[in-house]
């Protein structure tokens, strides 16, 4: 008699155990970090910790010089809290970082767009891009455009730490914009 109910209440149980265990976490309730890129709330952002000798003034002058008519960093205000402004097209030189072409993945290969802040902080000074997309030139037309989010989150499934073109293609961004808000004397 205890041998059955025992087993009754297994197989009742048993069932429910496993559509527990089948059901992931949507990742846009969790955060998840790869190197400097953030994954909060279904948002990717770059954010980066670096100590600098160098006024946010002088900074600012400096990402402003790397702004070119067409494509670059354009810095829309400045004050001694926080250097703010926009990267429009930006463009990364892959081949001189040493990665090969059939290596780099489809996001890696179109011009960056996005909203970033380097701003004061107790550790030193942070450097965070926001609203990351990327202007899709083999498909010009409105609509066209792939967000960092759409290109590390595969229709609604997760490949933020697991798909390793994703990753390579992150570590390869992540590399660029290093590069791009590295400022000489600054210790970026």
């Amino acid at each position: 008699m205890k041998t059955k109910a025992l087993t009754l209440a297994l197989l009742l149980i048993l069932p429910m155990m496993q559509l527990s265990a089948k059901k992931k976490p949507g990742y846009r309730n969790s955060d998840y970090k790869a190197g400097n890129f953030v994954l909060h709330n279904g948002k990717v952002y770059y954010e980066k910790l670096v100590s600098s000798a160098v006024p946010l003034s002088v900074a600012a002058d400096k990402l402003g010089s790397k702004n070119a008519p067409q494509a670059g960093i354009q810095v829309k205000s400045s004050d001694s809290e926080a250097v703010k402004g926009v990267l429009i097209r930006k463009t990364f030189d892959w081949a001189a970082m040493g990665y090969k072409p059939k290596k780099l993945p489809l996001f890696a290969r179109l011009p960056v767009n996005g909203n970033f802040e380097l701003a004061t902080t107790d550790q030193g000074k942070r450097i965070r891009v926001t609203d990351i997309w990327f202007t899709n030139q083999m498909k010009a037309g409105a609509g066209q455009h792939l967000t960092l989010e759409n290109m590390v989150t595969k229709k609604g499934g997760f490949a933020f730490r697991k798909n390793k073109k994703v990753m390579r293609g992150l570590e390869m961004l992540d590399r660029g914009l290093s590069e791009t808000f590295q400022i000489q004397g600054s210790g970026f």
